[in-house]
């Protein structure tokens, strides 16, 4: 079957420290087509004494297309596994704003290994391969970006010849291709998801892969999406792009250290042998909604000099309480007026006959 590349976006997520919807990576779909991520959250760990990465991701994805899959760039080969999904509802209600109730008063109007054999063939060594999560991956490693875009086309990838430009400088630095295939059980559907799935890899610095290909959607028009990185670490992170610290249009949105029950509840979930949860690690979230994204750079990681605690500002939900404001006070007036006065006199006449 032939499996059509869609490098979708935040796929590729950087971690901060210890250890959500938009575009990152390289895309490519066959012409007419389209494969858009409906929903993503990622969680990025950084283990700052032994230079560890874990990336544990997931998605659900928009498409017709019954196959298609994506890239991702790291600077070692990777460890892939499974990871659980309930990992993301704990993080996304342990960092959710507060609700505040205001009345207004208006008026009415990854998984088994299938082999880890290192072969080499057209200039591209396959590292492992491997079923995990409900994908097929392949870790492979090249000297030139050509030659990996040439081995991706035989092996089933539709990738454009533009794709060559985007791998080039992670072919240059040495470093790893893994590529994901996945495969749609009901050909009918307009969408699936997948499992979580875990990456673990040796880094010098944290990063989330940002780049997009120059070619990416040029006529496309801006649409809402969503970028939401998780982040665990022993201190509270900023993020910016390139090592040149350029401008990124997310932000911190939310910064606390973990709570004795929520390191608890993480270690449960997670392998903590694999990926420990000490005292004193620090949740970071990241928010990055803007539509046209800068994606010349990838986005990089390090502590923050504000090492304050961080809230999401608070949503203000409003109730209404309809009345009839001036107009229905003055009909009031009009129609319970005569009534209130002949009560009054009526009142007054008893008065003075009692005390007669």
């Amino acid at each position: 079957m032939r499996a059509y590349l869609a490098f979708l976006p935040h796929f590729c997520l950087v971690v901060s420290i210890f250890a959500v919807p938009a575009h990152a990576c390289a895309p490519a779909w066959p012409r007419g087509e389209r494969v858009r991520i409906a929903t993503e959250s990622a969680l990025i760990v950084w283990e700052e004494q032994t230079k560890t990465q874990h990336f544990i991701r997931r998605a659900s994805f928009e498409t017709r297309l019954p196959y298609f899959g994506f890239l991702v760039p790291t600077p070692t080969q990777p460890q892939l596994a499974e990871a659980p999904d309930d990992l993301f509802q704990h993080l996304e209600q342990w960092t959710k704003p507060e609700t505040k109730t205001e009345l207004v008063f208006e008026e009415v109007p990854i998984g088994c290994g299938l082999g880890a054999a290192r072969k080499k063939s057209e200039g591209v060594a396959v590292l492992a391969q491997q079923r995990v999560a409900g994908y097929d991956a392949a870790v492979l490693k090249a000297d030139d970006a050509k030659a990996l875009r040439d081995w991706l086309e035989k092996h089933g990838y539709d990738a454009r010849p533009q794709l060559t430009d985007w791998l080039e400088p992670y072919i240059k630095a040495g470093w790893v291709i893994t590529a994901f295939q996945i495969a749609k059980t009901d050909k009918e559907q307009d969408g699936l998801s997948t499992q979580a799935v875990r990456m673990s890899f040796q880094a010098d610095k944290p990063f989330f892969p940002y780049r997009e290909p120059t070619d990416l959607h040029p006529n496309a028009k801006p649409a809402e999406r969503l970028l939401r990185l998780f982040v665990l670490s022993g201190q509270r992170m900023q993020a910016q792009l390139g090592e040149a610290e350029k401008q990124w249009p997310g932000q911190a949105v939310w910064a606390n250290p973990l709570a004795t029950d929520q390191r608890q509840t993480l270690a449960g979930l997670l392998d903590h042998q694999q990926i420990p949860v000490p005292e004193g690690t620090w949740l970071t979230v990241f928010d990055d909604s803007s539509s046209q994204r800068p994606g010349n750079a990838d986005l990089f990681f390090s502590p923050s000099p504000d090492q304050s605690r961080l809230q999401r500002k608070p949503i203000h939900e409003y109730r209404v309480v309809p009345w009839t404001g001036t107009c229905g006070f003055s009909c009031f007036l009009i129609l319970a007026g005569p009534a209130g006065l002949w009560l009054l006199v009526r009142w007054r006449k008893h008065r003075k006959a009692a005390s007669a």
